[in-house]
């Protein structure tokens, strides 16, 4: 009686394991919606006399969609389009020329690569390229009208990771970091480097279907 029952727990057992697998082998897409925080570096004005800009974080708003191209097993390859929006970030300066905010916009289709996607927790990495746009506030630092070109086009490279951990059999939790690697927006003064790291910490849920 004891083997049976052994026996029979094994295969309900073996049963759920191919159930997950047969359900995460027909998952071929994602849908997630994502809020978190955009961390910029310091950035230093070579003139003299002049402050450094700094800056606040800003809330982000990230809307995802993924389609996999291959299923390896203990891989998945999939075709990601990425969509982030930071309507707010504070310029915190003495530089009375450089505008009190700015917006930015990320979109960088690329791939990603996800590990042991039928399991309960699956990490994974993406690389991708794009669109950036930054656009400055309307007022400067010192209140006065921004006189200056607002909207910047800017090129992007898209690099990051995270973990999704799944709650229901297509439903998930997902955290993760991004760098945007972009030129810089038009901020009103000249700076040291013509390039910038925008990071992205993120959290959010995923569809999968």
């Amino acid at each position: 009686m004891k083997q049976i029952k052994k026996l029979l727990r094994s295969c309900a057992a073996l049963c759920l394991v191919l159930a997950g697998a047969g359900a995460a082998a027909a998952q071929k897409h994602e849908v997630a919606a994502l809020g978190g925080g955009l961390f910029t570096a310091d950035e230093a004005v070579p003139v003299p006399g002049s402050s450094d800009l700094q800056f606040g974080t800003g809330f982000t708003f990230q809307g995802y969609y993924a389609r996999r191209l291959a299923d390896l097993k203990l891989l998945g390859v999939y075709l990601e389009f990425p969509v982030v929006y930071t309507p707010h970030t504070e310029t915190i300066s003495g530089n009375a020329l450089a505008p009190e905010r700015y917006s930015s916009l990320f979109i960088t289709p690329g791939i990603k690569l996800k590990f042991i996607p039928g399991f309960p927790v699956s990490p994974w990495l993406a690389v991708g390229g794009g669109y950036a746009r930054f656009k400055s506030g309307d007022r400067l630092n010192n209140g006065q009208p921004n006189p200056g070109e607002r909207a910047a086009d800017r090129g992007a490279l898209d690099f990051g990771g995270g973990i999704d951990l799944k709650i229901f059999p297509y439903l998930s939790l997902r955290g993760e970091v991004r760098d945007f690697y972009t030129g810089q927006p038009q901020l009103n003064v000249p700076l040291s480097g013509d390039r910038r790291h925008n990071v992205i910490v993120a959290g959010g849920i995923v569809l999968r279907f």
